[in-house]
């Protein structure tokens, strides 16, 4: 099965609420959902029920073909108050991009009520502040240690640039006996290609989490109609 996490942009309408029949009827197709699955002889009802999203997507049906039938497709996601909102943008990363869903947030993608996080603008300025930084390859110690981002070894772990960055060894010279002669390589070409595609794999994830970042930072709200724009993200 595969595996990845995604960020989610909404725009959360805190004026407009969906009556309490609706947000109690999403909750009861979640429960019956988790009902249906293989582990839930081994909870309790009471567990079931309290296992749900911090979204509850209004398209929610516990039979699946219900859920992907054509005429159920809706945007709208309601909070455990009922404050409807809008999915406006999703960012989907692979199983290369994990630091975030693993190690730092820690997210369960077989639970509901543990398989996504909102981000604050705050956190998220913070994420953004440490990619710019392992992406600028501009590295420096006292820099870091001013910054004080958790973040920045969160993400730079892995990329090559990153982990060398205050090293001062050289690259390993190999030497192999080709003949009569010999044959001397600067490094190992299948593991130097190994590293330069995983090398991409980053600059890819963390690019594509810059893109989602700025867009929640950036992105224009109407605050003086109650509007505001919402990020989380998500593990599955």
């Amino acid at each position: 099965m595969s595996s990845g996490s995604y960020f989610t942009l909404y725009r959360r309408f805190n004026e407009v609420k969906a009556p309490s029949e609706t947000i109690e009827a999403l909750k009861n197709e979640y429960f019956l959902a988790n009902k249906k699955e293989l582990f839930a002889k081994k909870q309790d009802d009471e567990a079931m029920k309290k296992d749900i999203p911090l979204l509850l997507w209004a398209g929610f049906k516990a039979d699946f073909a219900e859920r992907e039938a054509e005429d159920n497709k809706t945007d709208v996601y309601y909070s455990d108050d009922g404050t409807k909102h809008i999915k406006l943008l999703v960012f989907h990363f692979g199983s290369t991009f994990t630091a975030l869903k693993d190690d730092h947030f820690c997210l369960n993608p077989y639970k509901f009520n543990q398989n996504s996080v909102l981000i604050s603008k705050l956190e998220a300025e913070k994420i953004l502040q440490a990619i710019d930084y392992v992406l600028s390859e501009d590295y420096n110690k006292k820099f870091e240690q001013v910054l004080n981002n958790g973040y920045v070894e969160l993400l730079g772990n892995g990329y090559s640039p990153f982990d060398k960055r205050f090293r001062h060894s050289h690259e390993p010279i190999y030497i192999d006996r080709e003949g009569r002669g010999y044959t001397v390589n600067f490094g190992d070409s299948g593991y130097s290609n190994e590293i330069s595609e995983s090398d991409e794999d980053v600059k890819f994830n963390l690019n594509r989490a810059r893109a989602c970042l700025l867009a929640f930072l950036n992105a224009e709200e109407s605050t003086y109609d109650g509007e505001e724009l919402v990020l989380e993200y998500s593990a599955y």
